[in-house]
C-alpha cells in the first residue's frame, strides 16, 4: 500500500517546470507569443502536433513520419526558424536520412527564398542543418548534390551578411568542407563508384562553385588579409582546410600574399594574437616543408620570445610537429628552456620535443644531456624523483634502505606526459624509479589521478605481461583492495587485465581478488569490477571461459 506526505494534494507531484500556456490552454514546450513574431503561434501549433505524436510513440512508425512531412509541407522554414520546433523535428527525424532529405527538398521547393535564407541565420537551425548534412553527405551522394547546390546558392546570395553571422558562417564552412572531402573521395574511389554523366556534370559544377567561393575569400572580392585574421578566424581556417585536398596552390599563394604585404612586426603580433594564431597554425599544417622557409626563419629569429609566449608557443609547437625534419636547429635552441615549458604547461611544444626524441637519436642524447645537468643520470631512479619534485631537495628523499619518496602533489599532467615518454626513451631508469618507491609513496601514487595514469602506462611497458602482474601484486601486498576499489586506481588494474596475461596468471589473480572480496566489508562494490573481469576473459577465451569464477 502506498502512502503520501502530509498535506499533499491528490494528483501526484507537481512538475519540476511549470507548463507554459497559449490562449489559456496548457501547451508543453510552447513559447509565449509576442507581437513582433507573427509565425510563432503557427510554430507552437506544429510543436503541439509533433509532441503529441512523439509522446504517443507514433514517431517510430514510418507512416507517421511521412504524415508529419506532408503536414509540415510549405511550413518548413517556420519550423526551422524557431528553436523549440527545430529541436523537435531534429529529434523526430534523427537517424532517418530519407526523411531529412525529403524535408530539405520541400524546404527549398515550397518556401520563399528570403524565408529559407533567414533560417540560415538562426543558431538552432544552422546546427540542425549541419548535423543532417554530415549524416547523409560525407561524401555527398549523387542524389543529394542538388540540395547542396541550393544551400550554396542561397548562402551566396547573402554572402556579405553570412560572413558576419556565426550561425550562417558555420553552415557555409560545413558545406565547403563536405565538398572538399567529396572531391577527394570521389577521385580515390572513381573506379569503384559509378557516377552517371549527368551526375558528373553536377559534381563538376559543385567543385567550380567551391573554387569560386575560395578565390573570392582569399584573393578577389573579400581578399582576407592579415588584418582580417582575428575577426574571420574560423572562416579563413575552414576555407584553407577545404583547399588542402585539391587546391594546394591556393594555400601557398595565399601565404605568399600575406607574407609579402605585411611587415615582420605585424606578423609577429599576429602570431601572438589569440584569434589570429590559429590561422597561422592552419597555414603551417598544410604547407609543405619546401614552402615554409620564410616563416621558419622568422620563428628561429624570435624563438625565445615566441616559444615562451602564452599564445605564440602554439604556433611554434605546430611548426615543430609538422616540419620536424627541417627543424633540428630550432629543437636544439629551445631545449635549454624545457623547465619553463613544463612550468608554463606548454603541452604542444613538449609534444613536439618528446616526439622528436623518439625518432632522432641525436636529439634524444641532447634531451638527456639536459636532463642529466638538471636532475642527475637518467639511468638512476632517484633522478626522476628529482624531476617530479622540480629539483627541490625538501620535496623528495631516499631512505637508508634506498627507498624513494617524493611529494605526490608535485605530479602534474605535463610531468606525467614527460614520464610516459621517458618510459620508452629510458626504460632502465624509469623502471628503477618505480621499483624503488617506498610502500607509503606507492600507495599515495595509486590514490592520485595523475599517479594512476602514470602507472597505467607503465604497466603496458613490461616485456612479459605476467612479470608486470607479479610486480604490481608484490608491490601492493595486503593493499590490493585499495587498488580495486579506488575511483582512479581501478583503471590501473583494468589496464593490467587487458594486457596479454596467461590464463594461469589470470586465475592466480582472480583467486587473490576472491579472497580480498571475502574479507572485505564492501563486497557490494565488487560487482562491476567482476563484470569487467569476466567480460574481458570471455572476449579472449570465448567458449573456454564459463563467465563466472569460483575459487577452487
Amino acid at each position: 500500500m502506498g502512502f503520501k506526505r502530509e498535506g499533499q494534494k491528490p494528483g501526484g507531484h507537481k512538475p519540476f517546470k511549470k507548463r507554459r500556456t497559449l490562449n489559456e490552454k496548457v501547451v508543453r514546450g510552447a513559447v509565449p507569443i509576442d507581437g513582433e513574431n507573427p509565425t510563432l503561434e503557427e510554430a507552437n501549433e506544429f510543436y503541439d502536433y509533433m509532441n503529441k505524436l512523439k509522446e504517443d510513440g507514433a514517431t517510430s512508425d514510418d507512416a507517421c513520419i511521412k504524415q508529419i512531412i506532408n503536414t509540415l509541407k510549405t511550413h518548413e522554414a517556420v519550423i526551422l526558424e524557431h528553436g523549440h520546433t527545430c529541436k523537435m523535428v531534429e529529434e523526430i527525424f534523427k537517424s532517418r536520412k530519407e526523411a531529412q532529405l525529403l524535408f530539405l527538398q520541400n524546404l527549398f521547393e515550397n518556401n520563399k527564398e528570403d524565408a529559407v535564407t533567414r533560417v540560415f541565420f538562426e543558431k538552432s537551425a544552422s546546427y540542425t542543418l549541419e548535423s543532417w548534412l554530415r549524416t547523409f553527405a560525407t561524401p555527398i551522394p549523387e542524389g543529394y548534390v542538388d540540395i547542396i547546390d541550393k544551400f550554396i546558392q542561397y548562402l551566396n546570395s547573402s554572402i556579405q551578411k553570412v560572413i558576419y553571422n556565426p550561425a550562417a558562417s558555420n553552415l557555409l564552412r560545413c558545406i565547403l568542407e563536405l565538398i572538399a572531402i567529396t572531391s577527394k573521395l570521389k577521385k580515390e574511389k572513381s573506379k569503384k563508384v559509378k557516377i552517371t554523366s549527368e551526375g558528373k556534370k553536377k559534381y563538376d559544377k559543385l567543385e567550380e562553385t567551391h573554387k569560386k567561393i575560395v578565390d573570392s575569400f582569399l584573393f578577389d572580392e573579400f581578399a582576407f588579409g592579415l588584418k582580417d585574421f582575428a575577426e574571420h578566424s574560423y572562416l579563413i581556417q575552414d576555407i584553407l582546410k577545404s583547399c588542402r585536398f585539391s587546391y594546394y596552390d591556393s594555400i601557398k599563394n595565399y601565404f605568399t600574399n600575406i607574407w609579402s604585404n605585411n611587415s615582420e612586426n605585424a606578423i609577429i603580433s599576429s602570431l601572438k594574437n589569440q584569434n589570429s594564431a590559429p590561422v597561422w597554425e592552419c597555414l603551417i599544417e598544410f604547407l609543405k616543408d619546401e614552402d615554409v622557409d620564410l616563416i621558419k626563419t622568422l620563428i628561429k629569429m624570435n624563438i625565445i620570445d615566441l616559444s615562451l609566449h602564452n599564445i605564440g608557443n602554439f604556433v611554434v609547437g605546430k611548426f615543430l610537429l609538422f616540419h620536424k625534419s627541417i627543424s633540428n636547429d630550432i629543437f636544439e635552441s629551445i631545449l635549454p628552456n624545457m623547465d619553463q615549458f613544463i612550468q608554463g604547461n606548454y603541452h604542444n611544444i613538449l609534444d613536439a620535443i618528446l616526439a622528436q626524441a623518439e625518432v632522432d637519436s641525436t636529439f634524444k642524447d641532447s634531451l638527456f644531456k639536459w636532463f642529466k645537468s638538471k636532475y642527475g643520470k637518467p639511468s638512476k631512479g632517484i633522478s626522476y624523483a628529482k624531476f617530479l619534485s622540480d629539483g627541490l631537495e625538501d620535496e623528495y628523499e631516499v631512505s637508508s634502505d634506498n627507498k624513494i619518496s617524493f611529494n605526490i602533489q608535485k605530479l602534474t599532467p605535463i610531468k606525467s606526459k614527460c614520464m610516459k615518454s621517458f618510459f620508452k626513451l629510458q626504460p632502465t631508469g624509469t623502471s628503477q624509479f618505480f621499483e624503488s618507491l617506498s610502500d607509503k609513496c606507492f600507495m599515495e601514487l595509486i590514490g592520485n589521478r595523475q599517479g594512476t595514469a602514470l602507472l597505467e602506462d607503465f604497466i603496458g611497458h613490461f616485456v612479459e605481461a605476467d612479470i608486470g602482474a607479479d610486480w604490481l601484486m608484490e608491490k601492493l601486498g595486503e593493499n590490493l583492495e585499495n587498488l580495486l576499489l579506488g575511483k582512479s586506481s581501478i583503471f590501473v588494474f583494468l589496464a593490467l587485465w587487458k594486457t596479454n596475461l596467461s590464463l594461469n596468471k589470470r586465475e592466480e589473480i582472480l583467486k587473490k581478488i576472491a579472497e580480498c572480496k571475502q574479507k572485505s566489508s564492501a563486497q557490494h562494490k565488487y560487482s562491476r569490477l567482476m563484470n569487467d573481469i569476466h567480460y574481458q576473459m570471455y572476449l579472449e577465451n570465448k567458449k573456454a571461459w564459463i563467465r563466472k569464477y569460483s575459487p577452487k
